[in-house]
């Protein structure tokens, strides 16, 4: 019987990639790390589909910058995702990606929490850190919702400037300072530059006027998320010469409201931007009243309205809540009713009366 002999240095690249497929980044920093160059080149190969996902903080189940930092078996060119968590370690990664941002040549994904203590200086070194991320796909911000002042706007409108202006970005979700026109100075996003890669945009935390001013950079936008919850009128039926008409979202096929006080008239001059492209419509709106000022928000209980506008809305999801004292509430069931008399005013004594509407469509 004839034995048959093979060195695995003489198997082709595209057999290791195949085993790769199955291997874990542990797998692999612990069977290959030590080999010979032969490995390293598979390795750090940009086609190698495995991902190493990298923590910055506490992530047992991951390997730590300090890994890479530290071991020769390890490459920061491997990285190809980086965590950050919200604990105290984590404001490690803004120095690390000060550091190693040019050799970081393999990330697709980056996800940073950011504190607002010394949150100038973190943004404009991490403004610095984005455009060496030629690969970057995915970026994930998280801020904490401390209170902040105007001082901070030159930053943030540089952040705004740095990821609209990067070429390969096709998923952004921002998670801001609670951005408001008393903390925020308009003027560092009123000329931005225009954006055509990013897909899909999730921001929460930010006034209306501001996202206004924002939105119509994202040239292609295909589904965006919106989530601000506020008892006050942030979103309310004044100023509606606010030159909101001029939004235009042509690529626009999936939106995502959760928000308080818009009335129902912005809510179809944003939906009429879209050209007629949105396919996929999901709201989740509260309206607090506690003044007889109520009446630009009974139009969210007329189904007529609410037909034409998802006429061609392939799916919907709408759970609308309007809010109110009980010294108001008899006027408010007297006009919902009007509307339309099948829908049911709630009571709840120990807050507010509210009355409710659920509408789902679906193919």
């Amino acid at each position: 019987m004839t034995k048959m002999y093979t060195c695995i240095e003489i198997f082709p690249v595209e057999l290791w990639l195949e085993i790769f497929r199955y291997l874990t980044c542990k797998h692999i920093a612990l069977a290959f790390g030590r080999l010979n160059s032969f490995f390293d080149s598979i390795l750090s190969s940009p086609q190698l589909p495995t991902i190493i996902r990298v923590r910055i903080g506490f992530a047992p189940a991951c390997p730590s910058a300090q890994n890479f930092e530290k071991s020769s078996a390890l490459k920061i060119e491997w990285i190809q995702a980086l965590d950050t968590y919200e604990t105290k370690r984590s404001g490690c990664i803004i120095p690390f990606l000060q550091n190693y941002a040019s050799r970081l040549i393999n990330m697709r994904v980056l996800n940073v929490y950011i504190r607002a203590k010394h949150a100038e200086s973190k943004l404009f070194r991490l403004c610095k850190a984005l455009p060496q991320l030629h690969r970057l796909e995915v970026l994930n911000l998280n801020c904490k919702r401390n209170f902040i002042d105007k001082s901070l706007s030159n930053s943030i409108g540089e952040l705004f400037t740095t990821i609209l202006q990067h070429r390969n970005l096709r998923n952004c979700s921002l998670s801001l300072w609670n951005l408001q026109e008393t903390t925020f100075d308009r003027q560092y996003v009123l000329d931005l530059p225009l954006n055509h890669s990013i897909r899909n945009l999730r921001i929460d935390n930010i006034e209306r006027r501001i996202l206004f001013d924002i939105i119509p950079y994202f040239r292609g936008l295909q589904s965006l998320g919106v989530q601000y919850q506020t008892q006050g009128y942030i979103f309310d039926q004044t100023d509606m010469s606010y030159p909101i008409q001029s939004l235009s979202l042509p690529a626009l096929s999936r939106l995502k409201l959760s928000i308080c006080n818009l009335t129902f008239q912005r809510l179809e001059l944003i939906c009429n931007a879209t050209d007629g492209c949105l396919c996929h419509l999901d709201v989740d709106y509260s309206v607090y009243v506690f003044t007889n000022h109520y009446e630009d928000y009974l139009d969210y209980f007329d189904r007529a309205r609410w037909a034409k506008l998802l006429e061609s809305v392939a799916v919907a999801h709408v759970d609308v809540r309007i809010h109110a004292l009980d010294a108001v509430s008899k006027d408010i069931i007297s006009n919902i009713a009007k509307n339309d008399p099948s829908i049911k005013w709630n009571e709840n004594r120990t807050v507010s009366s509210y009355a409710s509407l659920t509408i789902k469509k679906s193919n």
